[in-house]
């Protein structure tokens, strides 16, 4: 078991990231994501493939 398995919300806002984390398709769980006030260029394609709570992306 991955320590991450379990996770439900991830929260990476003001933190100038230039890209996502390519591990987010694998976070099962995720229900929140929380990622604005970053530098991000562009999403990942597999972003499409979460499955949020009521499209929880900010």
């Amino acid at each position: 078991m991955n320590a991450l398995d379990n996770l439900e919300t991830l929260i990476i806002s003001h933190n100038q990231l230039t890209e996502l984390p390519l591990y987010l398709d694998r976070l099962k769980k995720l229900k929140v994501l929380k990622f604005a006030h970053n530098k991000l260029m562009a999403l990942p394609a597999k972003i499409g493939l979460l499955k949020l709570s009521q499209g929880q992306y900010k």
